[in-house]
This record gives structure tokens, sequence and C-alpha cells, in this order.
């Protein structure tokens, strides 16, 4: 090959000096986002928990209507105090959908889980602990709410109606049965 031929080769590819200017400019850009993202993540998790309950809460409904039997919701709340318990794994509460086997199974459980890291049920905020729903997909009780706080103290409420609506809502008193 000539000198001329090399000279009128294409080159393709980047050069050091573009690949460190991209890498420094993604790192800049990580540096900024990540402050942001994390001040996001508590009311992402809440809104995650707040869900769970609301799906727990629409099995029950449907599996009572589909099994034509009585199915129940347990809440299980922790004591909060001055702070939010922090991790996973039933420190926040938990959750579980099941019914009784008519043909001697005994309990059978649908459904468990426990909240969101962060995330937790805490004692006295809810109005209700227990949902059953009746055969015809009603509740048992008049309606009430599900309360869940997380750490950065906002919460948010699973409001169960006297007709069977479930709902979520950010402001909403439990005690009272008033809210947005």
């Amino acid at each position: 090959m000539n000198r001329r031929g090399r000279i009128g080769m294409n080159r393709k590819g980047f050069t050091l000096v573009e690949l460190i200017t991209v890498i420094a400019i993604i790192g800049i850009i990580a540096a900024i986002a990540t402050p942001a993202l994390m001040a996001v993540l508590p009311n992402v998790r809440l809104r995650e928990g707040a869900r769970t309950v609301y799906q727990a809460l629409m099995q029950a409904k449907m599996e009572a209507v589909k099994r034509n039997t009585a199915v129940t919701v347990r809440l299980t709340p922790v004591t909060c105090g001055s702070s939010i318990p922090a991790g996973g794994h039933g420190q926040g509460g938990s959750f579980r959908v099941s019914y009784v086997d008519t043909d001697g199974g005994g309990e059978i459980n649908i459904l468990q889980g426990d909240f969101p890291p962060f995330v937790a049920m805490c004692k006295g905020r809810s109005s209700l602990e227990e949902v059953v729903f009746k055969p015809n997909g009603m509740p048992k009780a008049k309606g009430g709410c599900i309360a869940l706080t997380n750490t950065k103290e906002r919460d948010v409420y699973a409001v169960l109606a006297m007709t069977g609506r479930i709902r979520l809502a950010d402001k909403y008193n439990c005690s009272t049965g008033s809210g947005e």
C-alpha cells in the first residue's frame, strides 16, 4: 500500500480524550441526580405500600365473590413511637389475606407479605386492622381506613367505603371518616 492510500483511509472510533470527556460528563450528571432521586425514594416506597394494601383488599374482595365465602384481610401494625421502623421483613407491619375452607382444610392463605422498607402501619392511626369481605363482595365493617406512614412523616390512606369501594387518598382522617 502506498503512502497516499493510507492517508485517504477513514478512521473510525473515538479518541481517548473524547471517551474521558464523555465519562466525566456522565459522572457530573450522576452526582447532580443522586440527591434528587434519594429525596423522592421515601414517597415512592410509601405509594408502593399503599398500592400493596389496595391490591390485597381488591384480591380479598374478588376471592370472596369467586369462592362464595368470607375472606379476611388481617393487617399487623407496629408501634412506631417517634420514628418509623427502618427495615423490611415485617418491621413496618405485614398483611395476610385468607379464608376458612369449609371442607375441613382450615384457614387457607391466599396472599401475605410485608410493607416496603421505611414504610409502616403504625398502631392507633388506622381504623381497620381486619377487613372481612362477605360472599357478595361487601365488607362486614361499615368502612374505615388503613394509614401507612413513611420516614418523612407523610401518610397515604387506603379507604374502604361501606359500599365496598376501595380507594387511595393522600388526606383522610381515620377517626372521623372524612378526607378529600
